[in-house]
């Protein structure tokens, strides 16, 4: 029987904190000493609670598109995709949500620059371009990207977003990446619980 295994990309695989955190330094939101710990949510909070949402969405832009290629993989995140997509009893898949530009700012496409980060990161580093093609999705909307989950025939989701988990068929089982702890009902706060998860049913 082959498992079929969908996941988030964005604050899932993709670990933004740092960005975040040194744009808000940059550009003085927050100061000097301040936590680093879960530093895109408070930006977002901050920002929100004072009005300056299009301020916010502008730093997301930023971080997401030019500022890209400062982002890390979440630790443990490339030794469990390289593993459980050479698996003979699992099918891997990377669904995202994503705009193909920044709603503001510089125009830069996210798609394009998403596919040279998973490369240079070395994910999926010994699969040709006709596997890549078949288990990476970038979509435009969230209906979209729900619809290619139900199209997959995906036994597991994993997502930071509770709003997509939510949404999804009661048949998939729903696994929720939340490393800030956020959620007191979380499934996993790491990659190497998403490891221990999954080596428990393989």
């Amino acid at each position: 029987m082959v498992i079929r295994i969908g996941i988030d990309f964005d604050n899932t695989i993709v670990n933004y904190e740092n960005s975040f955190y040194h744009e808000a330094i940059k550009r003085k939101i927050f100061k000097k000493n301040s936590k680093k710990k879960n530093s895109k949510n408070r930006l977002k909070k901050k920002l929100i609670s004072l009005n300056k949402e299009d301020e916010w969405t502008k730093i997301q832009g930023f971080v997401y598109g030019k500022r890209f290629n400062r982002a890390e993989p979440y630790k443990g995140a490339v030794k469990f995709l390289n593993q459980y997509c050479n698996k003979k009893n699992v099918e891997l898949f990377i669904i995202s949500h994503k705009t193909l530009y920044p709603i503001i700012g510089e125009k830069i496409n996210l798609h394009k620059i998403s596919k040279e980060w998973i490369a240079k990161k070395k994910i999926f580093q010994n699969k040709n371009d006709n596997w890549i093609k078949k288990h990476i999705f970038f979509l435009k909307t969230k209906e979209k990207k729900i619809k290619k989950i139900i199209d997959l025939k995906c036994d597991y989701f994993i997502d930071d977003l509770i709003d997509i988990l939510n949404r999804l068929p009661r048949k998939i089982k729903k696994i929720h990446f939340d490393p800030f702890e956020k959620n007191i009902k979380s499934n996993v706060k790491s990659w190497q619980e998403l490891s221990i998860k999954f080596n428990d049913k393989n």
